[in-house]
């Protein structure tokens, strides 16, 4: 119990402190910034490290370019990087491998269904509901937070479609992922409460944070295969 307790303090440390360095390293995609928060629900520390091994954004910086009047336009030369290694905002576009982007896309599908399994774990507590009943309440609310957590994602690379038609691709392309990640939870939990024994809110959290971690690999290759497919966009 002692392991578990500072577990949960740990993950609460970490949901802080991605939070506070977010403020000068906000994400380049603003859907990520709560991505990023949320998964230290469960994953804490890993999912630290893995934010600054290839989720930390370049700091943002107000850069105020001034020209010479003896300057001419050949003149104008970037010296450590080109346009098109910019964004919009004059921020370094990162270059990751292709099993870190997938790792982040699963980690935005992840952000949806950890809010959904906590709600869910919360309102199931509070209603004294089975286990079969929460399982169903966790995944219908997952569906719902995940496909618009999808659709914000897509609405950030694409401003003129219609609403309805980025609604439509958000359920498309996030349905399988999710349906994996939350599959994933509810054999993590079934299997976490089968050789753990406790009881009490503290173990019940504990054990859905092991489960999500087991959605997380479950969600992985289901995303991959996806990408390739061209059903849904890997993360930059």
């Amino acid at each position: 119990m002692i392991f578990i307790k500072i577990w949960l303090i740990l993950s609460i440390f970490s949901f802080v402190w991605i939070g506070i360095d977010l403020i000068k390293h906000p994400q380049m995609m603003k859907i990520m910034n709560a991505v990023w928060m949320i998964n230290t629900l469960w994953g804490g520390p890993f999912i630290v490290i893995a934010y600054y091994w290839f989720g930390r954004a370049p700091k943002k910086e107000k850069k105020n370019m001034k020209m010479d009047s003896s300057m001419s336009m050949d003149d104008m030369k970037m010296s450590d990087m080109s346009m098109k290694d910019m964004d919009m905002d004059g921020m370094p576009m990162p270059k990751h491998k292709h099993w870190q982007r997938i790792a982040s896309g699963t980690l935005h599908c992840g952000s949806g269904c950890t809010l959904a399994d906590m709600i869910g774990l919360a309102i199931s507590l509070l209603l004294g509901l089975g286990t079969i009943s929460h399982f169903v309440l966790a995944y219908i609310l997952a569906f719902i937070i995940g496909i618009f957590f999808q659709y914000f994602a897509l609405r950030e690379m694409d401003q003129k479609t219609a609403t309805k038609i980025l609604m439509k691709k958000a359920m498309i392309s996030d349905f399988w992922s999710l349906f994996a990640w939350q599959l994933g939870m509810v054999i993590g939990q079934l299997f976490f409460q089968w050789i753990l024994p406790g009881k009490g809110i503290i173990f019940s959290i504990f054990i859905m944070q092991l489960a999500m971690a087991v959605g997380f690999f479950f969600a992985y290759p289901v995303n991959d295969y996806l990408v390739k497919k061209g059903i849904k966009k890997a993360m930059a």
